[in-house]
């Protein structure tokens, strides 16, 4: 490892002194290193830290009193040759759009059929849980290489946080999801097992309860209702071995009430993420987040049919969303927590010195939902999956 020396006389070879200017130069760049060392230090300790802090709720024994925070509802971040912060766009108030309208109309959301005849080889539906699954955090990064006398490589991210959701809102959504779901079902001349028969079964004991909350695939928070908590195999779980074991549970219970088991699903996001990616050649990069309500794809339902008891799993089949259904109903508002970019100067130092220095520009955002407004497009979302599901059991049965 070489080491910037600190005193005496610096030569270039075969003892040939080193000019004062070039002496100078010298010990700048290693004075400079040492310099971004301690910066890359300093951000790494920063990056370790929660940015979000105590905004995710408020602090022990007060209530959780209205906010009435500006934002925007949109920011871009970019770099290349000139490191430009990031642009925020389209100024909102919390206090504005938490007086918008509580009840929004039901979201059209159109299912894709998969093995639809298997829906119909039970008379009745059994449906042990409803998976309500919500993205909490967020992060779009992109990169630029540069090419010749440009080759210095330049990032940029922005990542986010959904703020404004307690634990006790989205518990009460997925109970009111599982109702509505059971009221349409009923009301379409289905008829359903009631919870109380589901928890009669003897085979409901084969699956681990897990309860109205748990982390699911991908980093997602899942909730279900209180009255059909949760158990091992739900969707979105993170346990690939519990899926398979539940299938074969739900497929015993398929036999032994009667019934299609179906377990619908619905996965929601707060934002829209894009950007350039990885650009090799090119050395500039940008990336985007917006507030932005949106039903995540594969939301839907899944069902499957026991033939006999212990026959194993299947069949089955689904009822699933073929992409994202976004919308654009306002309900929160994005706010800059932090800012842990490399330094401008200490990087356009090292650029210009050839030194090919990697330039990190990483912006960190709440999104601050209004309560209400939240919980109103969420239950628009659920409504709309629910409608769809009846349709698609409906069509399957020729009714």
């Amino acid at each position: 490892m070489s080491v910037c020396p600190t005193g005496g006389t610096l030569s270039m070879k075969d003892g040939e002194p080193m000019s004062i200017v070039r002496k100078a130069v010298y010990m700048l760049v290693c004075l400079a290193s040492l310099a971004l060392v301690i910066a890359m230090m300093a951000t790494t300790a920063r990056a370790q830290s929660d940015p979000f802090g105590s905004l995710y709720a408020p602090p022990p024994g007060s209530g959780p009193a209205p906010s009435t925070r500006t934002g925007v509802t949109g920011v871009t971040g970019a770099v290349g040759r000139s490191y430009v912060g990031s642009q925020e766009a389209g100024f909102a108030s919390l206090g504005q759009i938490g007086m918008l309208p509580r009840v929004v109309p039901a979201l059209p959301l159109r299912l894709k059929p998969w093995n639809p005849k298997v829906s119909t080889k039970r008379p009745r539906i059994l449906v042990p849980t409803y998976a309500l699954a919500l993205v909490r955090t967020g992060k779009i990064s992109a990169f630029g290489g540069g090419a010749g006398s440009q080759m210095a490589g330049r990032r940029t991210t922005i990542t986010t946080a959904l703020v404004g959701v307690d634990e006790d809102l989205p518990e009460q959504l997925a109970e009111e999801a599982y109702q509505d779901l059971l009221s349409r079902l009923t009301a379409a001349g289905f008829e359903v097992v009631s919870p109380e028969e589901i928890a009669a079964s003897p085979e409901v004991g084969r699956l681990q309860l897990v309860g109205q909350r748990t982390k699911g695939v991908n980093g997602m928070s899942v909730y279900g209702p209180r009255s059909a908590p949760l158990r091992t195999g739900h969707p979105y779980t993170n346990t690939t071995l519990s899926s398979s074991r539940s299938a074969m549970v739900f497929s015993d219970m398929s036999a032994e009430l009667d019934a299609l088991v179906l377990t619908p699903q619905l996965a929601l996001d707060y934002q829209w993420l894009e950007g350039t990616g990885q650009r090799t050649y090119v050395g500039s990069a940008q990336v985007e987040a917006k507030v932005w309500f949106n039903v995540l794809s594969g939301s839907g339902a899944h069902f499957v049919y026991g033939q006999r008891k212990g026959l194993g799993s299947g069949p089955y089949g689904g009822f699933l969303m073929d992409g994202h259904h976004g919308s654009a109903e306002p309900f929160g508002i994005m706010y800059e927590v932090d800012d842990r970019s490399d330094s401008v100067a200490l990087s356009n130092a090292f650029a210009t010195a050839g030194l090919g220095s990697l330039y990190r520009q990483s912006q960190i955002y709440a999104v601050e939902v209004s309560p209400d407004r939240y919980a109103a497009l969420v239950r628009a979302a659920f409504q709309g999956l629910n409608m769809s599901i009846v349709a698609e059991l409906k069509k399957a049965r020729g009714l």
